[in-house]
């Protein structure tokens, strides 16, 4: 999997993702812009109607997301989910954007998965903008 971050952002490693981009601008503690980079394994045959469903789970616990836009788009022979949320604070108003990105690539075997999700401050200047560009940069890349 690929991804163009910007400068200011770092990779890390940690599991169960594969990997992440963090925005290392900001205090310490605060709340940093990021993508996170996963991939589910199963058996062959998994379709990108078994990621929205895993998504749709995902949301229907957080009241709080709001869709923006839910999209499929051909890129590189690929077939992606896109989906996009307003995450709503306190005040009822946006706070947060929350990004997701999915595809399958079957592997003869199993189905793979890989999911690029992203959130970004929806009221910090350009960081929408930023996460949208990274999340919009992703590949898979089979050797």
């Amino acid at each position: 999997m690929t991804l163009d971050a910007p400068e200011s952002w770092s990779v890390e490693f940690s599991s169960p993702s594969i990997f992440s981009v963090v925005d290392t601008t900001g205090p310490e503690g605060a709340y940093r812009s990021n993508v996170v980079v996963s991939v589910t394994r199963e058996a062959t045959g998994m379709t990108l109607d078994d990621a929205a469903r895993a998504i749709d789970g995902y949301v229907a616990q957080r009241p709080a997301f709001v869709a923006v836009s839910d999209d499929r788009v051909e890129r590189a022979g690929s077939t992606w989910l896109r989906r996009e949320y307003d995450v709503l604070g306190p005040s009822g108003a946006p706070d947060l954007r929350f990004v997701v990105l999915a595809t399958i690539v079957e592997n003869g075997v199993c189905s793979d998965q890989v999911r690029f999700t992203g959130t970004a401050r929806s009221g910090t200047p350009g960081a929408v903008e930023l996460l949208t560009a990274a999340i919009d940069s992703a590949k898979v890349v089979q050797l």
